[in-house]
């Protein structure tokens, strides 16, 4: 685990509070560490945030329109702030292309799906696409066995994604 520090703390609070994100007021004193701060957003900013259950996913020979609900979920979670266009997707027996545009830049992503799982690839390949964004991004908290999202503005992704716990 990575250290964070008060102060660090302290801006992701304000920024998010200042952002309209979270909505609550929460004391400095009451985060100890990079737990607990999540245990502040997952709770206090959870229209901000989601679980993805990666079960289940292209069993149905279906893994590219299963990818393509996670970009509308995503868009959900920016409130707008990053908007998927001409999403598309193909899948052919384990292979998935996923096609979409991000302020008018066109990505495409390409993967093998495994089994039933979340594919990796795929989140990588989201989340630095969504870097670009003018106000914020999408940036995964993973320090348990479910894939945890949260959309924020730059500079608390920024600060963030210097914690292990965090891509």
């Amino acid at each position: 685990m990575t250290e964070i520090s008060k102060e660090q703390i302290s801006i992701i609070l304000d920024l998010l509070s200042s952002e309209g994100i979270l909505k609550k007021r929460v004391k400095l004193s009451s985060i100890a560490n990079i737990y607990d701060l999540w245990g502040v957003i997952i709770n206090e900013c959870e229209e901000y945030t989601t679980e993805v259950w990666p079960e289940d996913f292209g069993t149905e020979r279906d893994a590219g329109e299963d990818y393509e609900s996670i970009l509308r979920l995503f868009e959900k979670l920016s409130h707008g702030n990053i908007k998927y266009e001409a999403i598309s997707s193909t899948t052919k027996g384990d292979n998935v292309e996923l096609n979409f545009m991000i302020q008018g830049k066109k990505h495409t992503i390409k993967f093998e799906q495994y089994s039933d799982g979340f594919s990796e690839e795929f989140i990588e390949s989201i989340l630095e696409a969504t870097k670009d964004c003018e106000k914020g991004r999408i940036v995964e908290y993973s320090a348990g066995d479910v894939p945890e999202f949260v959309y924020v503005p730059h500079e608390v992704a920024d600060i963030l994604t210097q914690q292990d716990e965090f891509n």
